[in-house]
C-alpha cells in the first residue's frame, strides 16, 4: 500500500542574499496546525572560487510551550522547562494568539524557562501556545539537515514531491539558511519551495 500523502497550500520564496559580506541568506517558513511542512525544492550556489556553500534545513531542536501568558510587545517569554538552555542568537519561533508564527532570535543569556527576544512579540501569546527552538544553523543534532554544494560555481538545485525534508512534527516550522562557508561574500539562496502534507 502506498503512502496516502498529498501537498496543499504550496508556496515558495524567491532569491535572497545575506545583508553583508560573510552573512548568511535565510528564509523562515511557518508551520500549519495539523499539517507537516515539506520542503519540495531549493537552489543555491557559491561563486567566490574559494569553497562550496552549505545549506542548512533547520528543524525544531526542541519544542516547548508558553508557561505564562505574554502580552503583545513583550521582549521576553516564559516557557515550560526545556531540556537544554537555548543559545544566545539561536532562532526561536513562537505561535501567537492570532495564529502567526513569529520568528526571532534569542537576544542574550537565556535559561531553560526564560527566553529574552531580539524582536518584541507582535501579538499576545497565551499559556500553552507552542514555542519551537531552531537553535543556530551550525548546531549539530537530529533537528538539522545539511546539504553541501557539489562543486564551486555550480548551482545546487533539487526538487521532489511530496518533499525532500520535512518538519519535525505537525505544525512545526523550519528555517532554511545558506552559508557561503568562506566569509568572502554574502551567501545567496536562489529559491525554496514548500507545501504541507497530511501525515
Amino acid at each position: 500500500m502506498g503512502l496516502n500523502a498529498y501537498l496543499e497550500a504550496v508556496g515558495s520564496y524567491g532569491y535572497t542574499k545575506g545583508s553583508a559580506t560573510g552573512t548568511n541568506a535565510a528564509r523562515n517558513i511557518s508551520g500549519k496546525p495539523g499539517k507537516r511542512l515539506a520542503i519540495t525544492g531549493f537552489a543555491f550556489q557559491e561563486t567566490d572560487s574559494v569553497v562550496p556553500a552549505i545549506a542548512y534545513f533547520m528543524r525544531s531542536m526542541e519544542d516547548t510551550t508558553i508557561g505564562t501568558a505574554a502580552a503583545s510587545g513583550a521582549t521576553a517569554i516564559t516557557v515550560t522547562t526545556m531540556t537544554n538552555t537555548p543559545a544566545t542568537d539561536g532562532n526561536v519561533c513562537i505561535v501567537l494568539d492570532d495564529g502567526t508564527y513569529q520568528f526571532t532570535t534569542i537576544k542574550s543569556t537565556a535559561s531553560t524557562t526564560s527566553i529574552p527576544l531580539t524582536t518584541a512579540l507582535t501579538d499576545s501569546a497565551a499559556a500553552g501556545n507552542s514555542v519551537y527552538y531552531l537553535a543556530l544553523f551550525s548546531t549539530t543534532g537530529a533537528g538539522h539537515c545539511r546539504w553541501d554544494q557539489g562543486a564551486e560555481g555550480v548551482q545546487e538545485a533539487e526538487y521532489h514531491e511530496p518533499g525532500i525534508f520535512f518538519g519535525a512534527s505537525k505544525g512545526s516550522p523550519m528555517r532554511v539558511e545558506v552559508s557561503d562557508n568562506s566569509g568572502s561574500q554574502p551567501a545567496e539562496l536562489d529559491f525554496v519551495s514548500f507545501g504541507y502534507i497530511n501525515v
